[in-house]
């Protein structure tokens, strides 16, 4: 009779293939969890950059000022005194650490609680007027801890969209 060949696996070898594999899966997880963060934190910027941009829009169609007011305690804002809208969670108004500068002031430090709309009438409030054009100008900066991206609004309503690159340096979306 023929003897048959040794078939199978040891005890010790699939215990190395479970290790190894337990180990790809962290990563991937973690991975995974990071990209979906990045995505919330995209999604929440391009909402707001949208509702910017609809307000402006109101202001040209129906000539009422309109306002938007940022709650950086509360991780929401206001539009029109109306419709209160809150960050994902995980999102939140701010700076991630180590960004040091603004889009449009790479020199000045962005401030801690994310906005930089500061009115006469009331801080942390954008406001459009008739014409269309939003007073003061300013800018919001979300993060999720990890990544910082910012919303510049100009004095014409125009808004620019940014995602930092560490430090100072930022892109446009």
């Amino acid at each position: 009779m023929k003897e048959l060949g040794r078939k199978g696996w040891t005890l010790p070898e699939m215990m190395i293939v479970v290790a190894v594999m337990g180990i790809l899966a962290t990563i991937a997880g973690q991975s995974m969890k990071d990209y979906l963060l990045l995505i919330k934190l995209q999604g929440a910027t391009e909402t707001i950059g949208t509702d910017i941009r609809m307000a402006r829009f109101t202001v040209l169609i129906h000539g009422e000022d309109y306002n938007i007011d940022f709650h950086p305690q509360t991780n929401s804002y206001l539009l029109n005194g109306k419709d209160r809208m809150h960050l994902p969670k995980g999102i939140s108004f701010g700076i991630a650490p180590g960004v040091t500068g603004k889009p449009s002031d790479p020199s000045a430090a962005p401030p801690k609680d994310g906005i930089t709309f500061r009115g006469e009438e009331t801080e942390k409030r954008a406001k459009f007027l008739t014409k269309g054009l939003v007073v003061p100008t300013g800018a919001i900066y979300l993060t999720n801890g990890k990544e910082t991206m910012a919303i510049t609004v100009a004095l014409n309503g125009h808004t620019t969209l940014w995602r930092s690159k560490g430090g100072n340096k930022w892109i446009k979306l």
